[in-house]
């Protein structure tokens, strides 16, 4: 009963603040990482940072930041890499990919924001 509460309290929060974690390069770096690197353990990394990031925004709008996006496509690549290093792992072709991706991600992030603010101007 008190995780429904919780639950409901979360999505009735979420309604009323403005401020959540929105990536519009998801779908292509997350399905870029799957399909053209063939690299899940990125996809999933991607994947569940952005889930992470998704529920703490909506629990507290605070948290949000418009750099929010490329950090978490950041924090994956770094993770992803350093696991396929520790481990061993040649995912060398997989990593530039990977990079590219979040390199495009964040160049996105960068335009929206200049459009988003020259639109309020």
């Amino acid at each position: 009963l008190r995780s429904q509460v919780l639950l409901r309290n979360i999505r009735i929060d979420a309604i009323d603040k403005k401020e959540t974690y929105n990536d519009d390069a998801f779908g292509l770096v997350f399905l870029g990482s799957i399909f053209i690197a063939k690299d899940t353990n990125f996809a999933a990394c991607f994947g569940l940072f952005s889930f992470i990031a998704v529920i703490l925004t909506r629990i507290n709008s605070n948290l949000y930041t418009p750099l929010l996006p490329g950090f978490v496509a950041a924090i994956s690549f770094l993770a992803t890499s350093i696991s396929l290093l520790l481990n061993g792992i040649n995912g060398e072709e997989a990593i530039k990919v990977d990079f590219i991706l979040c390199v495009v991600s964040c160049l996105w992030l960068i335009v929206h924001r200049r459009s988003e603010q020259n639109r309020k101007s």
